[in-house]
């Protein structure tokens, strides 16, 4: 009998060797972690010691170790993270301050704008995973308090009809804040968590109580009495569900569509629970990033393309398993809509890095007097064309 082969445990293993592939060079950044040929006194070296070799031996990636002490100073060295592919940044950077995460934000911000390492794992020793969460997720945002307002006024004008008091729906909007940022966190129960909200809306703010009354009172208008009364009254039930529960899926798209198209009610609902979020988001302080939620079970994001990883501290004996790092973040890749394209420019990534290697070599061996009569082919009508002469360098020196 012929064998089978899994493709399946095939392609898993696939994502998996291009990202541990694509990590070679990495940096932890934490206040208590004595960095290589310091003064150690003090500060917990023998976590980041195991944390140095486990990343040489098991994962095959250099990893600098970066002992933060401010972010002025911090400033001075922020070239460290050039070439790296991996950043494992302590959350609570400042121990002094009232957010000890602020300063981690500010490092965590440059890089998402800048775009300098693709992969980033926040780890912390807080229990409250969803409070990071939250707390990056209103940071790295496409929107902010101008947004959130415009949002308030376009639920109100759609639901003008059906509520008496216009702050009504920013009122219930602050008490279910909470509720948003749940929506956004459990990917795999969106369709479920959007009727619970639905239901909640048109009970909260009276719009279902106001509808079967008014059915009440035209059932009774007729005439009608015991059984017949009844029956009108159940259909004034089906009559709701029949015409509201739609209703209010197309008014979801509507509102959301304002200001991004979206392709059904969820994902607009997720654009809007993502607006509320930042109510108090000043416009000067957005980096206008969009953020994505990453459908595996740990807490994952995609900020700008840079793939943010939350994880716990591990006990003093662990540290962070590289092992455990490319296998979450290959998972990330794979549960991404864009992850071929992810997988592709990860691939080429390592591609090119091993041939910049030896590149150019043939280019330092080319004749300079040969060079300079071939740069006098690109002027044109008199003058030199640098962007062709640049292009011509560049070719030359590939090849």
């Amino acid at each position: 009998m012929e064998s089978q082969v899994n493709t399946g445990s095939i392609h898993d293993q696939i994502p998996s060797r291009i990202v541990r592939n694509a990590i070679r060079s990495a940096i932890c950044i934490d206040d208590n972690y004595a960095a290589p040929y310091r003064n150690s006194e003090g500060l917990n070296s023998e976590q980041p010691e195991k944390l140095y070799y486990s990343f040489r031996k098991d994962g095959k990636c250099d990893l600098d170790i970066y002992r933060f002490q401010g972010i002025e100073e911090w400033k001075k060295h922020k070239n460290l993270l050039c070439n790296k592919d991996l950043m494992v940044l302590d959350w609570e950077l400042d121990q002094t301050s009232k957010n000890k995460y602020s300063d981690t934000l500010e490092i965590l911000k440059h890089n998402i704008r800048d775009k300098n390492v693709p992969f980033v794992v926040i780890y912390t020793q807080t229990q409250d995973l969803d409070n990071v969460s939250k707390t990056l997720l209103e940071e790295f945002n496409n929107y902010t308090e101008t947004d959130y307002g415009k949002l308030i006024e376009l639920f109100t004008q759609e639901f003008k009809d059906f509520i008496e008091e216009q702050d009504e729906i920013e009122s219930f909007f602050e008490d279910h804040s909470d509720f948003f940022y749940e929506f956004i966190k459990s990917h795999d129960k969106r369709n479920e968590l959007f009727l619970e909200f639905r239901n909640k809306f048109f009970d909260t703010l009276g719009i279902k109580d106001k509808f079967i009354s008014n059915h009440q009172e035209s059932c009774r208008s007729k005439g009608l009495s015991g059984e017949p009364l009844e029956k009108c009254i159940e259909a004034g039930e089906k009559k709701f569900k029949r015409e509201f529960f739609p209703l209010f899926e197309e008014k979801i798209k509507k509102i959301s569509s304002y200001f991004q198209k979206c392709h059904n009610h969820i994902d607009g609902f997720n654009q809007i629970a993502n607006i509320n979020l930042c109510n108090e988001i000043k416009e000067v302080d957005s980096l206008k990033i969009t953020n994505n939620r990453i459908h595996i079970e740990k807490h994952c994001y995609s900020f700008g393309g840079i793939i943010v990883l939350i994880l716990h501290k591990q006990g003093e004996e662990n540290g962070v398993s590289p092992n455990d790092l490319f296998n979450v973040f290959s998972e990330a890749i794979t549960s991404n809509p864009h992850n071929l394209i992810h997988l592709i420019s990860l691939e080429l990534k390592d591609k090119f890095r091993n041939d910049f290697s030896t590149i150019g070599t043939k280019f330092n061996t080319v004749d300079e007097k040969a060079f300079l009569h071939h740069a006098k082919n690109y002027e044109i009508g008199g003058e030199f064309s640098l962007n062709s002469f640049k292009n011509f360098v560049v070719k030359s020196w590939i090849h």
